[in-house]
């Protein structure tokens, strides 16, 4: 798998084709190449709605970023159906990638740049706050924020041609630990769970296979948990740790297709359960438990979907809409929100929405841009 050279153009697909057009890709004129994380789906491929907008939930949030009329990315997050933009050092560019809200406060989580490399950062109170690159890397992304008694902790990770580091820093952006991933180890994703930070994605074995794994992370050493059987390429998108075991979501190579699934860690014991059906191309980006039940978005045939238990619910798009993306989901109070954004037939930008419900899902449009993740205020 190609590594992309552009987190914010590929945080549906770690590893997938590089040069990937990012946020409003309709906006900016350009020719869009095959790409995976592109989901061609048309009118009468999903349910499509009567209403085409809904008032969103004021409880919602998202995170991501826009163009500006500068043709600049710009970071912002949106609640309630509207957008706010986040701070950036002058002529900068970037986008967040996580948000939390703690005591009413936003945290973000992401990168900005004035060209050249990616610096990892976050914001708190409206702040951009840049966070420390390990010695001999080149730039980075942050991709989690805890707030914990007081405590604000950020996690991520940081590249340089041929290695990785997952890195862990403290609120004033001073660095708390750097972890370097062996063996072509490559991550998209990084959390933090129970204090522990883990990291999803795959390293190269002998055989040149892609072989999806996650690594639990402690300051500067990475222990590694092989997923995939290395047969084939696989891909662990995100991981999330629920009552002591580790989940990962998404994808090996199947016996003709792609195939979306997701692994359970316990111990030294790693169960595998496939979410397509061999079928056709599936294939699953994030995993959230709640009360034990697994919750997947991803795409089936390039349809955009998502699975509880097993069971899959295709998303619907309004009539026009000709693309779709998804990127994130969270579950509050029994309800599934997932983020992704959609275009239109003669738009010039890409809609930035949630899906919402339990068994039928609503569509809540948040307006101009592409999120990244999303988040419920208990």
């Amino acid at each position: 798998m190609e590594q992309p050279e552009d987190q914010f153009c590929a945080v549906k697909r770690p590893g997938d084709s590089p040069n990937e057009l990012c946020y409003d890709s309709v906006m900016k004129q350009k020719t869009i190449k095959k790409t995976l994380v592109f989901a061609a789906v048309f009118a009468l491929s999903v349910p499509v709605l009567t209403a085409q907008e809904r008032s969103s939930d004021p409880a919602v949030y998202l995170a991501g970023g826009y163009f500006d009329v500068d043709d600049r990315r710009i970071p912002c997050y949106w609640n309630g159906g509207t957008r706010t933009p986040l701070a950036l050092p002058a002529e900068s560019e970037g986008g967040a990638l996580f948000i939390t809200v703690s005591e009413g406060e936003v945290y973000a989580a992401g990168a900005y740049r004035k060209g050249g490399d990616y610096v990892p950062c976050y914001w708190s109170g409206g702040a951009v706050i840049p966070l420390a690159i390990p010695a001999g890397f080149t730039g980075g992304y942050a991709r989690s924020v805890t707030v914990s008694d007081g405590g604000v902790y950020v996690t991520g990770y940081c590249e340089k041609d041929g290695g990785m580091a997952v890195c862990s820093w403290n609120a004033d952006g001073t660095l708390a630990g750097a972890a370097v991933l062996a063996e072509g180890g490559y991550t998209r994703f990084v959390t933090v769970s129970g204090g522990a930070v883990y990291a999803a994605g795959y390293y190269k074995n002998p055989d040149g296979n892609d072989v999806a794994c996650y690594w639990k992370v402690d300051g500067t050493s990475a222990a590694r948990t092989d997923l995939g059987d290395g047969t084939g390429n696989s891909n662990a998108c995100s991981v999330t740790v629920s009552d002591g075991g580790v989940y990962a979501a998404g994808y090996d190579d199947g016996d003709y297709y792609r195939l979306a699934c997701y692994w359970k860690a316990d111990g030294t014991d790693v169960v595998k359960t496939d979410l397509g059906d061999g079928t056709a191309t599936t294939e699953a980006f994030f995993i959230v438990l709640q009360n034990g039940k697994p919750y997947v978005a991803g795409t089936y045939n390039d349809i955009l979907c998502y699975w509880s238990c097993g069971t899959m619910t295709l998303l619907p798009l309004p009539a026009g809409a000709e693309n779709g993306f998804v990127d994130s989901v969270a579950v509050s109070g029994g309800g599934v929100y997932v983020a992704g954004s959609y275009t239109s037939a003669g738009a010039t930008s890409r809609t930035a929405c949630y899906w919402s419900g339990e068994t039928g899902f609503d569509l809540f449009i948040a307006g101009c841009g592409s999120p990244t993740a999303v988040t419920v205020a208990e």
